[in-house]
């Protein structure tokens, strides 16, 4: 029914827990981003959309149009998250996904395994 389903997905929501960088594992041999899933509400800040995507690409991640339950993390500049954009809501509110600034990417790509 929808009330069953509705409760499944409140469930999946608050069990959700932030996936884990590669770099996080020892002895990964893989890039640090490898399997994850990104969406992007960035940009105006140190670097725009298409360097994230490009960053996001070269450590072995993947780049989702749209905010999904499947996508890991939203990549939100300050600005995206002042104006809270379509994304930042719906990675919040709807799918309960971590949001992480552009820098804060690029230390976790930057940082030594």
């Amino acid at each position: 029914t929808k009330t069953q389903r509705a409760e499944g997905k409140g469930t999946e929501l608050q069990n959700r827990t932030a996936p884990r960088f590669s770099n996080d594992l020892q002895g990964s041999r893989l890039g640090p981003l490898d399997g994850l899933l990104f969406a992007l509400s960035a940009g105006g800040d140190s670097m725009s959309q298409r360097d994230l995507s490009q960053l996001i690409v070269k450590a072995g991640g993947k780049i989702s149009n749209t905010v999904h339950k499947r996508v890991d993390y939203v990549v939100a500049s300050a600005q995206a998250r002042r104006r809270n954009t379509q994304a930042v809501r719906k990675a919040l509110g709807k799918f309960g996904i971590p949001l992480i600034s552009p820098d804060e990417l690029r230390h976790r790509i930057d940082e030594p395994t």
